[in-house]
């Protein structure tokens, strides 16, 4: 494996601008083509056909989504030395 891997870089380097382009070309042409609606996506779950699941543009959103809906900080009460997690910004440090 190691040596594909190997093998593939050096063919990359000694590459030409135009074939870099055209496999940048087919690269996109492939993605775009890959990309379906997500009920489309859904109702005929065929990854073979249609790419995978996560290079669809609105998984890659709704994963953006979650990701940002799961950011926390972590606070701490000055008082009682109670911690909690909240997702907006307190109007001073600690409580």
């Amino acid at each position: 494996m190691e040596r594909k891997k190997v093998y593939a870089k050096k063919q990359r380097a000694n590459e030409t601008v135009d074939a870099k382009r055209f496999c940048l070309e087919n690269m996109t042409a492939y993605r775009r083509s890959h990309n379906i609606s997500q009920s489309k996506y859904l109702s005929e779950f065929d990854s073979m056909k249609n790419g995978p699941l996560h290079d669809q543009s609105w998984a890659k959103c709704n994963m953006q989504q979650f990701h940002k809906s799961v950011q926390y900080s972590i606070f701490q009460c000055t008082v009682c030395k109670e911690a909690w997690p909240i997702t907006s910004k307190p109007k001073y440090g600690s409580y």
